[in-house]
């Protein structure tokens, strides 16, 4: 587990990497005091404006590379507040390109490339059983779950371009795939889908994912 922490303001600002391949590869990650590229995801949620930045504040981020045998490699981002549990979580989801497990450098630098991703669906096309280079956005608010998952038409506006990509040498002489989007969202409850939207509209985020 990797944690990155901003003595600066002398907050715990949790930044953890899981690779999960059956099990949960751990591995402490000292503070750093200078150099810290700035992540966040900022939009307006339901007509709330929400900014979670890591730095500044009680926000944490977490990079997952999911590695599941039946199904694509995975790659999430989450957002949280540590000093609110109950707090709004937003994960933003990137399926691989390739149904193989290739080199992971190489899966990162050709899933996350620049231009438009396409939003996955509830139920997978069979000319795209594994929803390969799409992108989910899901964001929990309580205990009720909002999802970009398409189980109704969405509206034209709804779409997730990453804008750029850079490789970052960052802590401990650590290089990370910087990536740089943004994305307009219908979102729907995911438990009991309706045909209510809820907009994750006008909304920017950068992420990062430590390569090896």
């Amino acid at each position: 587990m990797k944690t990155i922490k901003n003595s600066q303001v002398l907050l715990a600002l949790g930044f953890v990497l899981m690779v999960l391949l059956n099990s949960c590869q751990k591995t402490e990650l000292p503070p750093s005091n200078v150099g810290e590229p700035r992540l966040f995801v900022r939009g307006n949620f339901n007509n709330q404006d929400l900014d979670y930045t890591i730095g500044n504040t009680t926000i944490q981020g977490t990079p997952v590379v999911l590695n599941d045998t039946n199904a694509a490699r995975t790659f999430n981002f989450s957002f949280s507040d540590f000093a609110n549990p109950n707090g709004i979580k937003i994960n933003l989801s990137f399926v691989n390109h390739s149904p193989q497990f290739g080199d992971l450098n190489t899966d990162l630098d050709n899933t996350f490339v620049p231009g438009n991703k396409v939003i996955a669906d509830i139920f997978p096309s069979p000319a795209n059983p594994l929803q390969l280079s799409t992108f989910t956005i899901s964001l929990t608010d309580s205990s009720v779950v909002y999802s970009s998952r398409k189980y109704f038409s969405l509206p034209d506006s709804s779409f997730c371009k990453i804008d750029s990509v850079s490789d970052l040498t960052w802590l401990d002489n650590i290089t990370y795939k910087m990536v740089y989007l943004s994305f307009n969202c219908s979102m729907i409850k995911q438990s009991t889908p309706d045909s209510t939207f809820y907009q994750f509209k006008n909304a920017k985020a950068v992420i990062a994912f430590p390569k090896q």
